[in-house]
């Protein structure tokens, strides 16, 4: 009979233990893990204003978490290289207003409302959800991401996917952009699907070779080349080239307070002349 209370007791204790730690790794995988600690950044520094930090981490965890504050200042712009692979999710807190991430592994990354800047690499991530508020989409590389929706609200945008093995099958474009970069989606052989408001748009193209392009020049592959919707899609872009109002005062302050204010990296924004 003492056997078997022994016995039992040590089925209940098992059970819980089971339990509790059932309940811990769930909510480490779910993104309930601890941020990152300060030691874990390569870089901290304030950025050109003074109002919060600019950073980079160097560590390796699975599931980072970046804090929202470091040293009792509010980090505002996240910078985050892994080619190990080893990062395989992201969560940047509200506050933040830039990063600029390279992880080779990353799968997912949770991005805040405040974000206005965005660039981003990752070969692993399917799944991208771009918070309104972004007002420049410097540049995204991931291969495996096949839909991809630009919010109302970004003016800037620059080049999506990869230049020749992109899986991006779909793309939607917003009222709100102004200036599209002359490598934004070429060379897209899957890309069939290209939503733009019915009014059509009209858009300064900005890069290298720009000059001499046309906004339907940044629109090319297989699929694009040989479907004439797509065609006649693209034709409702106009060419603003030489619409003052696209080198508007308005939008060239917006440069320099980006540059000035938030990102600490010369050559953060594209200035157009």
């Amino acid at each position: 009979m003492k056997a078997t209370k022994s016995i039992y007791k040590v089925l209940v204790a098992l059970l819980v233990s089971a339990q509790l730690f059932a309940a811990t790794g769930c909510n480490e995988k779910s993104g309930s893990a601890k941020p990152a600690s300060e030691k874990e950044f390569k870089k901290i520094s304030l950025t050109p204003n003074g109002e919060g930090l600019y950073v980079e981490y160097e560590g390796k965890k699975e599931n980072l978490v970046i804090p929202s504050t470091i040293q009792d200042k509010p980090v505002l712009f996240v910078r985050i290289i892994d080619f190990s692979e080893k990062i395989k999710s992201v969560v940047i807190p509200e506050g933040v207003k830039g990063i600029d991430v390279s992880a080779s592994g990353l799968k997912n990354i949770q991005l805040p409302s405040t974000l206005i800047y965005l660039r981003l690499s990752s070969g692993a991530l399917e799944q991208l959800e771009i918070p309104k508020g972004v007002v420049q989409i410097s540049y995204i590389y991931a291969k495996s991401l096949k839909s991809i929706t630009i919010p109302e609200g970004v003016k800037y945008l620059g080049p999506v996917g990869t230049v020749e093995d992109c899986l991006l099958e779909s793309v939607t474009l917003p009222k709100s952009i102004k200036f599209i970069n002359e490598l934004a989606f070429v060379k897209h052989d899957n890309l069939k699907e290209i939503n733009i408001p019915e009014e059509g748009l009209s858009v300064f193209v900005y890069g290298t070779d720009a000059e001499y392009m046309t906004p339907q020049d940044c629109f090319t592959g297989k699929a694009i080349d040989n479907s004439v919707a797509l065609q006649e899609k693209l034709r409702k872009i106009k060419n603003a080239r030489d619409k003052e109002s696209f080198r508007s005062a308005r939008e060239k302050d917006y440069v320099k307070w980006f540059n000035d204010n938030l990102y600490p990296i010369k050559g953060g924004l594209t200035e157009v002349d």
